[in-house]
Parts: structure tokens; C-alpha cells; sequence
């Protein structure tokens, strides 16, 4: 084999090897981001039941008004950034609570976390 053709071969050989690489970290990077999300997802279900059920008693609203969600609103922006509004604490609320679970937003949620968990 030439000289020539033997470059050629390793050129060939060096971009399918790369192919095959970049194609197995795409990938790898897609399931990873799609677990990170559902761990939060279910990590975000789980506080909306943990409020409803732990304070709420089940019942759909704690009994000593707004001022829970304030309080934890106001802890958890503290702690650990944007994305606890009490808003968004009513959504996970909402989606944590079973007389709920057939709200448009939860139902795809739910289904998924409790398939999970068989």
C-alpha cells in the first residue's frame, strides 16, 4: 500500500473513530440531561406532596393560611436561588396533592413518577 493510501486509511480511520465517539457522547449527553430533569421533576412532586400532606394535613389548603408558603418561599429563594415564587410553590402544591393528579399539567407528571416507582 502506498504512502498516500495509507494516510488516506488513517484519515478515514481517525474521522469514523471521532464519528463514533461524538455520536456515544451526544447521546450520552441527551439521557443525562433527560434524568437530570426527571429527578427534579420528581424531586419538585415530592415537596408539593410533602406540603400537602405533612402541613395540609390532605387538606387542599393549610389551615394557617399563606403564611407557610411565604415562609418556605422566601427560605428556599434564600437558599437555593430563583424558581421558589409562591406561585410555584402552589403548582407543586397542585401537582403533589391526589384529588388534583388530573390537572392537565400533573397527569403526564404523575403517571410517570408513580411508573417509575413500580
Amino acid at each position: 500500500m502506498s504512502s498516500k493510501n495509507k494516510e488516506e486509511n488513517k484519515v478515514t480511520t481517525s474521522s469514523q473513530l471521532y464519528k463514533n465517539i461524538k455520536a456515544i457522547l451526544t447521546e450520552s449527553r441527551t439521557r443525562a440531561i433527560g434524568a437530570v430533569n426527571f429527578i427534579m421533576v420528581e424531586a419538585y412532586w415530592n415537596v408539593g406532596k410533602l406540603i400537602v400532606e405533612g402541613e395540609q394535613r390532605g387538606e387542599k389548603r393549610a389551615g394557617y393560611g399563606d403564611y407557610l408558603l411565604k415562609d418556605i418561599s422566601k427560605r428556599l429563594t434564600s437558599d437555593l436561588g430563583s424558581g421558589f415564587s409562591e406561585q410555584s410553590l402552589r403548582i407543586l402544591i397542585i401537582c403533589g396533592n391526589p384529588d388534583f393528579h388530573q390537572d392537565r399539567f400533573c397527569v403526564p407528571l404523575t403517571d410517570r413518577i408513580m411508573e417509575k416507582r413500580r
